[in-house]
């Protein structure tokens, strides 16, 4: 074809619709486009619509063909014609249905695809032969054509296919990325039948646990009552594994429980159904109470047993009273009595994951003996599960107010409350509770922190000998580890102890008792209640257009849907707590403290460079130079000949030096540096016992012209400390190259 697209007739530009070249083929598309709509009337070329429709149908061009005034000289098959003439069709809404019949019918998926994506914009209702064809499209051998026919399932039109989106789902309950397509499709019109269709799919076949469970969540969200009851049949069918059943069960009556009804109160339903459901969860109740019951005679009836069948037996019946707790507290007049029932598992005998999940089975049960069944125990439970049961026991107001009876009654000590749950106590939303727990646990809402960090910055002074990393170790693992990590102790949910540039001392004791000082967005505390009453605490985790997750201080998350929240609020707190010095010794601190500072990896050694502590001259002056400073970093280097600091360029890199300070008072930063001017601009940070300064540093011509500039004070106290030289979280080019530090007192 050697006149231009532009000269072409319509004829012509449907044949380079099949150009080996994408862009003469796309440029074709839109002229085409162009050329059918009259621009004054709207009105379009049919004759150019009929050629169309016959390559839509066709796929492809026969030898003698007469496109208009073209002769087409030899057969070809044309499927990108093909897809060009389909789409162009489906933009002018001249689809007809047999073009899309023939269209699904082919042997090319892409062509199969579009005429999917096609079907949706068909106008009235489809015919019975394309919808049986449609039907059959999920069993495509192309996962991108299944895939599509999720999608397009998910119009309202084809509500009547649910059973077909339901039968897919089951199918590929394997493959992610279609169960999310899939699900991405289900709303109120076909839920009901979607449910239904993947359970009678799967028989007694078991499904994935997650894949049962969203099914759930989406039922219970459209309020669809048919979509619900067909997951209570599944579950109590006995079709569900024993690991996936009670976790959907527990899920499905956790949901009836937010929506405020009951299994007997759903509506358009069958009624005779309806009454063999209640009848089978009143007999898996019961069961369930048995299985509980029976727990503690089964536990001393096996002392007879050899070690390993022992521990094998144990295993399984423990696995068993686990799967029957989330089935307790779920009818009104028998909550009471489940609760005591529940509390009879928190005993020394019992295994430490049953008491576990008692514990989280009570923080459930709404009722006054859930709080009494948590706390009977108190004086057996082990640090672990005293944890778990305090944050029960938060979890309601109800429950915190028994709580503080029995501090007030001295039955529980004030030193059994760690620090964070004191922190919970003291700022709690109510205020009755918050005067309360104020008192009994002899803690001031107008503490005067850097007082505090003041007197143990003495008190380490006073200490015989330096801290011990070995003991800080079990400090750490005791009173730090359900919310740091560091050296494979604890649980990464706070801070990144690794990443720290300034661990002097002084620094470390201010992050550790006044850490609110400074204090990250993501590390603020929030407390969330719902409409059931719960109370829960922690850090934002992540968030969606409808749910909120928290994270608490061991590290568990709660997720929270927004329609099912009735309070939520953020502090201006830490979600680290105030208060570790109730709960530590100046000792145990002196060696947490030496235990964080043993950790990161160790100084880059360079030849001429040698760390060493900077003592300050007659004057006062510390002199920190290249030389004896600690090296960190991903590209930052020791440069011998000119004895610099060079090649400051990651935001890891830092310099760090120990410093003797005999002074106390304001010091002037005094900075002996080069930049070239086209790197200018990026800022340094100076970082030392809990304070920060930064400066932007300023061209000094090229990397050879070095000056001292002045760029800020630091407020020393008398002591050693570390400083900390390090850029700004943003980094462009390189930083600078430095020589000398000088601290100066004013």
């Amino acid at each position: 074809f050697e006149n231009s697209l532009e000269n072409r007739v319509g004829d012509g530009l449907i044949l380079a619709l099949d150009s080996p070249s994408g862009t003469v083929r796309d440029l074709a598309h839109r002229m085409l486009l162009w050329k059918l709509t009259d621009g004054t009337a709207g009105e379009i070329d049919e004759d150019v619509v009929s050629r169309l429709r016959i390559l839509a149908r066709e796929g492809w061009l026969r030898a003698g063909a007469e496109v208009g005034s073209l002769i087409i000289n030899r057969a070809h098959s044309s499927p990108l014609g093909q897809l060009h003439a389909l789409s162009l069709l489906d933009g002018l809404h001249k689809l007809e249905t047999e073009d899309l019949s023939k269209a699904l019918q082919s042997k090319h998926s892409a062509i199969r695809r579009r005429a999917l994506q096609a079907v949706e914009n068909l106008e009235g209702d489809l015919p019975d032969p394309l919808i049986n064809q449609l039907s059959g499209m999920g069993r495509d051998p192309d996962p991108f054509v299944r895939m599509q026919f999720a999608y397009t399932l998910g119009h309202p039109k084809f509500a009547s296919l649910g059973h077909e989106l339901g039968k897919l789902l089951y199918r590929e309950r394997d493959d992610k990325y279609l169960v999310a397509a899939a699900m991405s499709s289900i709303h109120a019109q076909n839920v009901a039948s979607v449910v239904a269709n993947v359970f009678e799919s799967a028989g007694k076949e078991s499904l994935p646990p997650q894949l049962a469970s969203t099914l759930l969540g989406l039922a219970s969200t459209l309020g669809n009552d048919q979509a619900l009851l067909s997951l209570i049949e599944y579950v109590l069918s006995g079709a569900a594994t024993s690991e996936s059943q009670p976790i959907v069960l527990a899920q499905m009556l956790d949901n009836l429980e937010r929506r405020k009804t009951s299994l007997a109160e759903l509506k358009d339903v069958d009624p005779q159904r309806l009454a063999r459901a209640q009848q089978q969860l009143a007999a898996r109740i019961d069961a369930a109470r048995t299985e509980i019951a029976n727990f503690k005679s089964q536990i001393s009836d096996l002392k007879s047993e050899a070690p390993n069948l022992k521990s094998e037996i144990l295993n399984l019946k423990s696995a068993l009273v686990i799967a029957s707790l989330p089935l307790l507290g779920r009818v009104a007049d028998q909550r009471s009595s489940d609760a005591k029932l529940v509390g009879e598992l928190l005993v020394p005998q019992t295994p430490v994951p049953v008491q576990t999940a008692a514990v989280a089975t009570l923080a459930r049960i709404n009722h006054d003996a859930s709080a009494s069944a948590l706390l009977s125990g108190w004086r057996t439970f082990t640090p672990a599960l005293r944890t778990q049961v305090l944050d029960a026991l938060l979890s309601r107001p109800s429950s915190t107010a028994k709580l503080l009876d029995e501090l007030e009654a001295k039955t529980i000590a004030p030193s059994d409350i760690d620090a964070a749950r004191r922190q919970r106590l003291v700022s709690h939303a109510n205020k009755d509770i918050r005067a309360r727990a104020a008192t009994l646990l002899e803690v001031s809402a107008n503490v005067d922190r850097q007082k505090i960090v003041a007197e143990f910055a003495a008190k380490l002074k006073e200490l015989d000998a330096a801290g011990d990393a070995v003991s800080g170790a079990e400090v750490f693992k005791k009173r730090c580890a359900t919310c740091h990590k560091l050296k494979d102790i604890g649980t990464s949910v706070g801070s990144d102890l690794m990443s720290l540039t300034d661990k002097s001392t002084a620094a470390l004791l201010t992050a550790i008792l006044d850490p609110n000082k400074a204090v990250e967005a993501k590390f603020l505390a929030y407390t969330a209640s719902n409409k059931q009453g719960q109370v829960f605490s922690g850090m934002i985790a992540t968030e969606t257009g409808n749910s909120i997750t928290l994270m608490a201080a061991d590290g568990k998350q709660h997720t929270l849907l927004r329609a099912d929240l009735d309070e939520f609020v953020g502090s201006a707190k830490s979600f680290m707590p105030e208060g570790l010095e109730k709960d530590v010794t100046p000792r145990e601190l002196a060696d947490l403290i030496a235990f964080v500072q043993s950790s990161g990896p160790p100084p880059k050694k360079f030849d001429g460079n040698q760390p060493e502590a900077v003592t300050a001259d007659a004057n006062g002056t510390l002199k920190l130079l290249a030389t004896n400073a600690e090296i960190y970093g991903k590209t930052l280097v020791f440069e011998p000949p000119f004895k610099n600091l060079g090649y400051w360029g990651s935001v890891d890199d830092r310099a760090v030096w120990t410093i003797n300070v005999s002074k106390p008072g304001k010091h002037s930063i005094r900075m002996n540096y080069a930049c070239d001017n086209s790197t200018a601009g990026n800022e340094v940070v100076f970082e030392v016992a809990g304070q920060s300064v930064r400066a932007k540093i300023v061209g000094t011509g090229s990397w050879e012209d070095y000056q001292t500039a002045i760029l800020g004070e630091l407020n020393l106290s008398a002591g050693q400390h570390r400083l900390t030289v390090r850029s700004a979280e943003t980094l462009k080019n390189h930083l600078m190259d430095l020589k000398e530090l000088r601290l100066v007192p004013e």
